[in-house]
């Protein structure tokens, strides 16, 4: 997968600097939007970041394709509903819990800690 930079942001100095693995622009994420960045989707939730596995653990849906409400995402295949922030199942059919991952700020880039 690769990283969607996709802005309308104008050019500042850190702009320049070319993205690495799990980076992306925190202006690339819009409030209440999500990215896709590697294997993980990184959210907006009210200016806070948080970052989880881009597959419902259901059925493999992509998360990143639903608008947030609050903290919480529905899979736009069954309708499992989830946390972004805690990773918790709020809705069935899914079960398992999504990991989370670690936001990394420095700057208007921010880093994914994924483990992979």
């Amino acid at each position: 997968m690769q990283i969607n930079i996709q802005t309308g942001a104008k050019d500042t100095p850190n702009r320049q600097k070319s993205l690495r693995g799990g980076e992306f622009r925190t202006d690339a994420v819009k409030p209440g939007k999500a990215l896709l960045v590697r294997d993980a989707v990184v959210f907006n939730v009210l200016e806070r970041f948080c970052a989880t596995d881009a597959k419902c653990p259901h059925l493999g849906s992509l998360l990143n394709q639903d608008t947030l409400a609050g903290s919480k995402v529905t899979c736009p295949w069954q309708g499992s509903k989830v946390d972004v922030c805690m990773g918790a199942v709020l809705r069935d059919p899914a079960k398992e819990p999504l990991e989370t991952y670690a936001v990394m700020l420095e700057g208007e880039i921010e880093s994914l800690e994924t483990g992979r």
